[in-house]
């Protein structure tokens, strides 16, 4: 095969295998760019879903807070039972906004969950996968 391919060359004309050459190092740019275009997309695209994940959980946060520091003395300076009222708790009122973010088609693939072995709210409980990494803190 090698030699036909010797043959093959040697028949061509200056200007057809200028041309050849030039098709292949043509070719091996636009491969070559090609496969760098598409690592830099993918990680310009990695880096703005950590951007705004960041973005969010700050924002989880301060609502957290906020909740903890504000509306957690007022509720309860006003409530004269000792019952159970889930605006109290920080993750709530963190869990509720979330979930109100989430209604926008654009962020249905967030989610939020601060993940306990022993939760007031079921949607908090702690699968197997997060159950193991809670034991890795305690």
């Amino acid at each position: 095969m090698v030699k036909n391919l010797e043959a093959l060359l040697k028949n061509l004309s200056l200007s057809k295998k200028f041309t050849l050459l030039l098709s292949l190092v043509f070719l091996g740019g636009v491969a070559v760019s090609g496969v760098a275009l598409a690592n830099l997309l993918n990680q310009r695209a990695a880096n703005e879903i950590t951007s705004k994940a960041m973005i969010l959980m700050e924002t989880i946060n301060g609502v957290r807070d906020y909740t903890n520091l504000q509306v957690k003395p007022e509720l309860k300076s006003r409530l004269t039972t000792q019952e159970f009222v889930p605006q109290l708790i920080p993750f709530y009122s963190a869990r509720e906004v979330f979930e109100n973010f989430r209604e926008s088609p654009e962020s249905r693939e967030f989610f939020y969950k601060a993940a306990m072995e022993n939760p007031s709210n079921m949607r908090d409980k702690a699968d197997q996968f997060e159950a193991g990494i809670i034991e890795l803190f305690d």
